[in-house]
């Protein structure tokens, strides 16, 4: 006999957000059952192992979401950075780098990052350090040495 306590996730590959939740094989909001979402996208995955859900819910987020740094003008820098108080604001003369106070997608949020009067953007999941943002844009540009 089955479980019909089990949770189950409802997931489409692809997408970053999870379409929706089962127990008992029903849909926790709708009531839909599991053969009623396969009908619908038959491309949708129903599973009860959540570590693999959240792995593709994370791949599909990095995909859609983090991106490489994107240079911007020096007046959209300082938009971001009075538009709400800046948060993990820190650096030094040639480094400077803050994110937005709101995420815009779970955990994920806009950084910004001044290289002397360069200045770009980029989406990255909370808890990045400084010294990341820093070493990640000094790849992408291929700095070798600063001044």
């Amino acid at each position: 006999m089955e479980n019909t306590k089990k949770e189950e996730f409802v997931y489409e590959p692809g997408s970053p957000v999870l379409i929706t939740a089962m127990r008992g094989g029903k849909c926790i909001y709708s009531g839909k059952t599991r053969d009623d979402f396969l009908k619908e996208n038959p491309n949708y995955i129903i599973s009860d192992d959540w570590d693999y859900i959240f792995g593709m819910l994370t791949e599909d987020e990095n995909k859609e979401y983090i991106h490489p740094w994107e240079e911007i003008k020096e007046e959209k820098w300082t938009e971001m950075l009075e538009v709400l108080p800046p948060a993990d604001w820190q650096g030094d003369n040639l480094f400077e780098s803050f994110r937005l106070e709101e995420a815009m997608f779970h955990n994920i949020y806009a950084y910004y990052l001044r290289y002397g009067k360069q200045y770009y953007t980029a989406n990255r999941r909370e808890g990045i350090t400084h010294q990341q943002l820093v070493d990640e844009l000094k790849t992408q540009l291929d700095i070798k040495e600063v001044e």
